[in-house]
């Protein structure tokens, strides 16, 4: 198959890892919502080093288990848009793919919420 190697998202910048997940400009406007709901701050994430140590941080807002949930469905669904564009020609806005992050966040807050690490997540989840 033939894809190009330029990020289908944004055009502006080879398609890595760091690029499609922290530095496209598509996915700073996504991780701008999920960080603002999570700890009501814009910050931003310069690597995916940096991603990753974020997520296994704790804080009184966000705790890890929540931040964990929240980055692996941003991930999963911007992978899954990246996929919709090569192969479809079809993309959402980031808005729009935040509504499918978050609601993959809250059913899967919901699946385990009778679990003790889960238990006041989906409280934090919605504030």
């Amino acid at each position: 198959m033939l894809i190009p190697t330029s990020c289908c998202l944004c055009s502006v910048s080879d398609e890595t890892r760091d690029h499609l997940f922290v530095d496209c400009p598509y996915i700073k406007i996504l991780w701008g919502l999920m960080l603002r709901k999570l700890s009501g701050s814009l910050i931003s994430f310069t690597s995916w080093t940096q991603l990753l140590g974020w997520s296994s941080s704790d804080s009184t807002t966000s705790p890890r288990t929540l931040r964990s949930i929240a980055v692996q469905a941003t991930i999963y669904h911007t992978w899954t848009e990246r996929n919709n564009m090569v192969y479809r020609s079809q993309t959402l806005s980031a808005s729009d793919l935040f509504r499918l992050v978050d609601r993959t966040i809250r059913n899967t807050i919901s699946a385990r919420k009778t679990r003790k690490e889960f238990k006041n997540l989906m409280v934090l989840w919605l504030i």
